[in-house]
């Protein structure tokens, strides 16, 4: 039999590492949906952005767009966004 590996669950993760998960979700949920909770019923002020705005774009634009995003951003900050 292999090893088996403990998976890593949210909870195991500290405060700080917990945090940035769930920035890096709402990055990838506003890149797929639009709306940086993923859903248009918990929509943020002035979600959808135009960049990414479902109604506008298309996937692969919003896709790019974040790429751009996030490629402006200084390497520390992209981390953290």
């Amino acid at each position: 039999m292999g090893d088996k590996q403990q998976v890593i669950r949210f909870e195991d993760l500290d405060e700080e590492d917990r945090r940035r998960a769930r920035i890096r979700l709402a990055h990838v949920l506003e890149t797929e949906t639009g709306y940086r909770s993923g859903s248009p019923f918990w929509a943020e002020e002035g979600e959808p952005r135009p960049q990414f705005d479902p109604g506008r774009t298309t996937l692969t634009q919003r896709r790019e767009a974040k790429v751009a995003e996030l490629a402006a951003l200084p390497a520390q900050d992209a981390l953290y966004m």
